[in-house]
């Protein structure tokens, strides 16, 4: 009789662990299958240049340009305009670096609309028509310091915006 029970006992031990055992699995799964699935997606190929080039000098529409696979420095430099009477020395280019900030565009005060111009700080409506009430007086600028003459345009205001704007022919 003892091996009798012997037996039932083994076979109890064997179906209790097969029930703790699909119980086990069948908890795992439901815990696993609320979890998020990863999606990957495939993104087009990276141009392998990734830089900009500042165009400035002698140029009519100085600023940052993005360079890519198919542009040549002739055609960025037909892009930013030379300017008629320039004798191409005049003209500055500069590469910023890789996850280098980029340099502030700036304005052209002897050719800039006065959207452009109000786009400086503490330059408005007034201040902007007065640039160009100047310009137009006096030929255009000659440098940037002729700003200051202005009236409205005070010490404060010209050393926040002087580091903005560049003097380019008209």
């Amino acid at each position: 009789m003892s091996s009798n029970l012997n037996k039932i006992a083994f076979g109890l031990a064997c179906t209790l662990f097969l029930l703790l055992l699909a119980g086990g699995i069948i908890l795992l799964t439901r815990t696993l299958g609320n979890q998020p699935e990863e999606i990957t997606i495939n993104s087009p190929p990276v141009s392998c240049y990734t830089r900009e080039i500042n165009i400035s000098g002698d140029v009519l529409n100085p600023g940052i340009y993005s360079i890519t696979d198919n542009d040549t420095i002739l055609s960025l430099l037909d892009t930013a305009g030379i300017a008629a009477n320039s004798d191409n020395l005049s003209i500055l280019l500069s590469i910023t670096e890789n996850n280098a900030p980029p340099a502030p565009q700036k304005v052209n005060i002897n050719t800039a609309e006065d959207w452009l111009i109000q786009s400086l700080p503490e330059i408005g409506e007034s201040k902007a028509q007065a640039i160009i009430d100047y310009r137009n007086q006096n030929g255009g600028f000659h440098n940037i310091y002729e700003l200051q003459q202005i009236d409205g345009i005070s010490a404060a205001t010209f050393e926040k915006i002087k580091d903005l704007i560049i003097v380019g022919e008209l």
